[in-house]
C-alpha cells in the first residue's frame, strides 16, 4: 500500500509472487476515486496484472496493466460515463529492505511510473484533448514472507 493514497485518491492493495530470484509476478485490486481537473471525476475499480524485474540487488523495471470498471462523472455534460478501460505503466525503482527477520522481511519501495490509457470502451468528451501520458512518483510500503 501507499501513503500517499489519500492524496490521490487511489487505494491499491498488491500481492506479489516470486517467480524466480530476478522476477515477480504482481496483482491485486485497485480503487480509484480521482479528480480529472476541469473535466470530471472518476469512480473506478481495477484488477492489477503485471511483472516485476530486478536487475540488480533492490533496482528493478516493472511492467503493470489495469484493467477497470470505470464510471466518469462529466462536468462538461453532467453524464455519467460507464466503461472499460485498460490503462498500462511502465515504472522504475529500487526495493529498500527495512527489517528483516527469518520468516518476514519490511520494505519501502520508491518508484517513478509514467502510464497512458491503452483502452477506452467508452471515453467522455474532452478526455481526448489531455495528454495521453502521465508520469508520477510512489511509494509502497510492503510486508514479504521469507
Amino acid at each position: 500500500m501507499t501513503p500517499l493514497s489519500p492524496l490521490i485518491r487511489i487505494w491499491v492493495l498488491h500481492l506479489t509472487y516470486a517467480l524466480w530470484s530476478q522476477g515477480e509476478l504482481t496483482t491485486g485490486y485497485a480503487y480509484m476515486n480521482n479528480n480529472l481537473g476541469d473535466l470530471g471525476r472518476a469512480n473506478a475499480h481495477s484488477v492489477l496484472l503485471g511483472y516485476r524485474h530486478f536487475f540488480w540487488r533492490g533496482l528493478h523495471a516493472e511492467l503493470e496493466l489495469w484493467p477497470a470498471y470505470d464510471r466518469v462523472l462529466s462536468f462538461e455534460d453532467n453524464q455519467t460515463y460507464a466503461a472499460f478501460d485498460i490503462w498500462g505503466e511502465l515504472r522504475v525503482g529500487y526495493r529498500f529492505d527495512l527489517l528483516r527477520n527469518e520468516t518476514l522481511d519490511l520494505y519501502v519501495l520508491p518508484q517513478l511510473a509514467v502510464g497512458t490509457g491503452l483502452y477506452s470502451s467508452n471515453p467522455p468528451p474532452g478526455i481526448e484533448s489531455e495528454s495521453p501520458f502521465f508520469a508520477f512518483p510512489m511509494v509502497w510500503i510492503g510486508i514479504r514472507a521469507l
